[in-house]
């Protein structure tokens, strides 16, 4: 078997192939933003004020919003320039992964533990949902876990309290096990 010498056109083949199965893979956890959106906001009403609420439900969906119209460009444009469309994807998860670390960090209630709980779980389901969907290329993979769950750990190991620092060394372990294992 003879061997074919390193080739850009290779590289971007396979970059633009990998773009591809994130953008299949992605689509419907994306369009389920807003349903999960609304589940928090349902969740949240009576215990974060509804102004917070409202702006990060737009928020969410805004950057659901920006996620699909660059997968709508990469179906368009799927020739050439397919990778740089996935480039542009990862900036557009790690803007997703953002507004969702916001439940960890700006709105979750710490005068309702088990809101508090039940919150954080739904992080690390949220990032869960992400390592499977987006495990075809770790680079996405991390451009939203990492905004999802990095903040919320600082916070919850910041709070110095046995159960803050359970929740974050636990976070951590699984934000290291998705670096690791991808």
């Amino acid at each position: 078997t003879t061997f074919e010498p390193y080739s850009a056109d290779v590289e971007r083949q396979a970059r633009a192939a990998q773009a591809g199965l994130v953008f299949n893979r992605a689509r419907g956890s994306n369009l389920m933003a807003p349903v999960v959106g609304a589940l928090v906001c349902w969740l949240l009403w009576n215990t974060v004020e509804h102004r917070l609420l409202i702006g990060w439900f737009v928020l969410l969906t805004m950057v659901a919003a920006w996620r699909e119209w660059v997968h709508q460009q990469f179906v368009h444009d799927a020739g050439p320039s397919a990778a740089r469309w996935g480039e542009r994807y990862d900036f557009a998860l790690f803007g997703a992964g953002f507004v969702y670390g916001l439940l960890g960090t700006v709105l979750l209630p710490r005068h309702e533990p088990a809101t508090a709980a039940i919150l954080l779980a739904a992080l690390v389901a949220i990032a869960s949902v992400a390592m499977v969907v987006l495990s075809t290329k770790l680079r996405s993979t991390l451009a939203f876990a990492l905004p999802v769950l990095l903040p919320t750990i600082v916070v919850e190991l910041a709070q110095g309290n046995r159960l803050s620092v359970f929740a974050g060394l636990g976070m951590l372990v699984f934000l290291s096990l998705i670096a690791a294992e991808g």
